[in-house]
C-alpha cells in the first residue's frame, strides 16, 4: 500500500493489504538493514484513506507522518490504522490538485524552527498555474499561502535554508 520512515528512529514503516482479503491490513517496520519485518498491527478496513501514491512526509517536531489522499492531507501514526478523518484545518482551494509535500529541513539548529513547517504545493488546471502553502506543523494552522506562483504542475518541493 505505502511506506513511510520514522524520523526519531532507524526503522521503515510498511503498510500492506491483503491481496485475498482486501480489507485486511498489517503494519509492519524494519531497519536499515531491511533484513526482516516485524508485525506491528494487523486490522481491518472497509476504506482506507491512503494509496501507493500517497506522498509521505514526516518532521522532526511530529511524530506523525502526513501525507495526501483525495486531495486532502492526513495523518498516520505509523504504529496505528491511519486516520479515518483528514486533518481538518488544511484545506485545499477548490479546484486545486496536491501535487507535493514538503518541510522546511535545515539540519539540527537549537532553536526549534527546524521542520517545523508543512509546504503543499497544488496545481489549477484551469488556470494551469501552482500554488504553495504552508502550514505550522504544531498547530496545523496556515501560515501563508503563495497563489498561482507557478507557471504549470508543480511536481516537488525542496527547502533551501541559508548556511551563513
Amino acid at each position: 500500500m505505502n511506506v513511510a520512515s520514522d524520523r526519531d528512529a532507524n526503522k521503515t514503516y510498511v503498510l500492506l493489504q491483503s491481496v485475498t482479503t482486501p480489507t485486511s491490513y498489517s503494519i509492519q517496520y524494519t531497519t536499515g538493514s531491511i533484513s526482516a519485518f516485524k508485525a506491528v498491527k494487523d486490522f481491518t478496513a472497509e476504506t482506507l484513506s491512503m494509496d501507493k501514491n500517497s506522498i509521505m512526509v514526516n518532521a522532526k517536531n511530529s511524530a506523525d507522518v502526513y501525507y495526501n489522499y483525495n486531495n486532502k492531507v492526513w495523518r498516520w501514526g505509523l504504529t496505528t490504522a491511519p486516520s479515518e478523518s483528514p486533518v481538518s484545518t488544511i484545506v485545499i482551494s477548490e479546484g486545486e490538485t496536491i501535487t507535493a509535500m514538503g518541510t522546511n529541513f535545515m539540519g539540527d539548529f537549537p532553536d526549534g524552527t527546524d521542520e517545523s513547517l508543512l509546504y503543499v504545493a497544488t496545481y489549477n488546471e484551469s488556470t494551469g498555474k501552482g500554488s504553495v502553502y504552508v502550514y505550522d506543523i504544531l498547530t496545523e494552522s496556515l501560515v501563508t499561502s503563495y497563489k498561482d506562483v507557478c507557471n504549470g504542475r508543480p511536481v516537488k518541493l525542496l527547502y533551501k535554508y541559508r548556511i551563513s
